[in-house]
């Protein structure tokens, strides 16, 4: 009867060997570095691009706002333009030469033997999966 009371005791007074509590956040779900990197990345870009955009404008105005669009220049024609049409000229000359080279070639593999090949392998595991 004692027995049975101090274990009925131990019994009540016992604590739970099972952690049931939730787990513990990690900093690293906190902070967002990730996120945060795009941020500044992102506001790096901008920067950059208004740093640009403002010494454009410092240009403009220290040009007295004289615009050059490209409208007004004159452009003169190429010195060596008959030098670059006979280049041209010699290049599809020679890529003309090798395409007739790669056509008149005899192929290196026979396709008529790769059938045959494969018809064989075909069989063979044909037999092997009867039995």
């Amino acid at each position: 009867r004692r027995c049975q009371e101090l274990h009925k005791k131990k019994l009540r007074d016992m604590k739970s060997s099972v952690d049931n509590k939730a787990p513990r956040d990690g900093s690293h779900l906190r902070t967002k570095a990730k996120k945060n990197a795009l941020i500044e990345d992102r506001i790096k870009t901008i920067e950059t691009e208004n740093r640009i955009l403002l010494q454009k404008m410092s240009h403009i105005m220290r040009s007295k706002g004289a615009i050059d669009n490209g409208t007004s220049a004159q452009h003169g024609h190429s010195l060596n333009i008959d030098r670059r049409k006979r280049e041209l000229a010699r290049i599809n000359k020679d890529n003309l030469k090798i395409l007739q080279r790669i056509q008149a070639a005899k192929p290196a593999y026979n396709h008529r033997k790769w059938e045959q090949d494969a018809r064989n392998n075909d069989k063979i595991l044909h037999n092997i999966c009867e039995f």
